[in-house]
């Protein structure tokens, strides 16, 4: 049984209608955040290109309340802040160049 969610394998989480619609449409509003995760999740079990990951920042944008926006970052992998800074300037550069 898998007590901890480290052991968790997602390779066999099903593909939900939102991912499934976000893939064939490759727009980002498609994408729910869960399901963008969670495939994410599943590409690293299944050992397909994400599971070669050294480093990962997670840039969350949110409303609070008043209506500001509020982010919040998780990352692993850098040995410092300037190592995820050259990873997001990178993921800047390919969501901004057209395909």
């Amino acid at each position: 049984m898998n007590d901890k969610p480290e052991d968790k394998n997602y390779s066999n989480e099903p593909v939900s209608i939102a991912e499934l619609r976000a893939r064939k449409t490759d727009a980002p509003s498609e994408w729910t955040v869960r399901d963008a995760l969670i495939a994410s999740l599943r590409e690293i079990d299944e050992g397909g290109p994400l599971s070669q990951a050294t480093h990962v920042a997670i840039c969350f944008g949110m409303l609070t309340p008043e209506n500001n926006s509020k982010v919040h970052v998780r990352s692993a992998g850098a040995k410092n802040s300037f190592e995820i800074i050259g990873v997001v300037s990178e993921c800047l550069t390919m969501v901004s160049t057209p395909t």
